[in-house]
């Protein structure tokens, strides 16, 4: 989870959830 989040924040500066796929802002 917070693997995915590491990496999608650099890019998207959101938080995406690898399971349901919850955008976090």
């Amino acid at each position: 989870y917070f693997c995915a989040n590491f990496f999608l924040d650099r890019q998207n500066k959101h938080l995406f959830v690898f399971g349901p796929l919850i955008p976090f802002t």
